[in-house]
C-alpha cells in the first residue's frame, strides 16, 4: 500500500510537472506570438510613415516645381511688358523725330518761298 500510494503520489508529480511544462510552453507561446504581432505593428508603422514622408516629399517636389513654373510665367510677363513698354518709348520717339524733321523741313521750305518764292526743292539755277 505504501508502494502504491508512493506510485500514485509520483504519478501525480509527473502529471502536474507535465501540466507545468504544456503550461509555461503555453505561456512561451503566446509571449512570442505577442511579441510577432508587436515587431509586425512596428514594421507596418515605420513603412506607413515612411510612405508618408515620400508622399509629403512628392508634394513638397510638385509645389516647388509649380512655384519655379509661376516665377518663370511672371518672369516671362514681366519680359514681355518691359519689351512692349521699350517699343513703345522707340515708336514715340521715332513719331518724335519724325515730326521734327518735318517741322524743319516745313520751315526750310517757307523761308525759302519767303526769300525768293521757289521753294525750298528748286536750285537757284532751275528758278533762273
Amino acid at each position: 500500500e505504501l508502494a502504491a500510494g508512493r506510485m500514485e503520489r509520483e504519478r501525480t508529480a509527473a502529471e502536474l510537472s507535465a501540466e507545468a511544462e504544456r503550461e509555461r510552453h503555453r505561456r512561451e507561446q503566446e509571449r512570442e506570438e505577442a511579441e510577432r504581432q508587436r515587431s509586425e505593428g512596428e514594421e507596418k508603422r515605420q513603412r506607413s510613415e515612411q510612405e508618408r514622408a515620400k508622399e509629403e516629399e512628392e508634394r513638397r517636389a510638385i509645389a516647388r516645381q509649380n512655384q519655379e513654373e509661376a516665377e518663370a510665367a511672371e518672369e516671362a510677363e514681366r519680359q514681355r511688358l518691359e519689351e512692349q513698354r521699350l517699343e513703345r518709348e522707340r515708336r514715340a520717339a521715332a513719331e518724335a523725330e519724325a515730326f521734327r524733321r518735318l517741322g524743319r523741313q516745313e520751315r526750310m521750305a517757307t523761308a525759302d518761298e519767303a526769300e525768293g518764292g521757289y521753294g525750298a526743292q528748286t536750285s537757284p539755277t532751275e528758278a533762273a
